[in-house]
């Protein structure tokens, strides 16, 4: 599953959040994805300094 920010159609492989307007600074900028029980599924962080994301894991694409 892929979580977008910006706008798009939903479908069984992705979800779009629908902004149309930079939600992201690429600075420090974290993304928490929780469960409907409030668990957390998942997170995605920037670094503060350089702005990069981080390594990917193998099978996840970083677009955070």
């Amino acid at each position: 599953m892929k979580i977008h920010s910006g706008t798009g159609a939903n479908t069984a492989t992705d979800l779009f959040w629908g902004r149309s307007t930079q939600v992201w600074a690429d600075n420090d900028d974290h993304a928490i994805l929780h469960r409907a029980s409030g668990l957390v599924q998942d997170t995605c962080a920037y670094p503060v300094a350089t702005g990069v994301p981080p390594p990917p894991t193998p099978g996840k694409i970083y677009n955070c």
